[in-house]
């Protein structure tokens, strides 16, 4: 409330206006509602009550199609990853560790991509697990070997290359 003699809060101002305009925005937003709720039949009626799109049109049945091929294509391509990360996993010996590591960054390179559901952070962690016997002292177990260190780093490269935007193209489309 205002006294006499003060001048007007910018709240108490706001305020009056608010309530000033809001039965009008409350007004001009029912009506529409209430129209539809009633029933009241208007030009604009919607495509589904004259009858339109009841069955799926054949763009729409190609689109599912090329869906349903594309969601195949990145489940094969998945699941042949996680099977080479199974092996690498379940690889003892540096002959194995360096046969995995390289099935690994051949495969990105087959595929020009990382597999769906790839995260950089947890493969690295993978590796260091392997690479490392203690986390203290990060000295490389005896498996872990100069060859496979390489192919690591080749690996780790592709990967990156990967995962960059820059990435150069192999063919620049115009």
């Amino acid at each position: 409330m205002q006294q006499q003699g003060l001048p007007e809060s910018p709240r108490d101002s706001v305020r009056k206006c608010m309530i000033g305009t809001l039965p009008i925005l409350f007004s001009g937003l029912a009506v529409p509602f209430v129209a539809n709720a009633v029933g009241v039949a208007n030009s604009n009626a919607s495509p589904l009550s004259k009858g339109y799109l009841t069955e799926p049109t054949d763009e729409f049945k190609r689109e599912q199609e090329l869906t349903a091929g594309l969601k195949k294509k990145e489940a094969e391509v998945k699941s042949g990853w996680e099977a080479l990360v199974a092996k690498f996993q379940a690889s003892e010996t540096p002959e194995e560790i360096l046969a995995a590591i390289k099935g690994m960054r051949e495969y990105l390179v087959k595929i020009d991509n990382i597999p769906p559901g790839f995260k950089k952070l947890p493969m690295v962690k993978m590796c260091r697990l392997k690479k490392f016997s203690d986390k203290k002292q990060r000295r490389t177990q005896p498996n872990w070997t100069t060859p496979v260190e390489i192919e690591y780093q080749a690996f780790i490269k592709e990967v990156n290359g990967q995962l960059s935007p820059d990435k150069p193209t192999k063919e620049i489309l115009f």
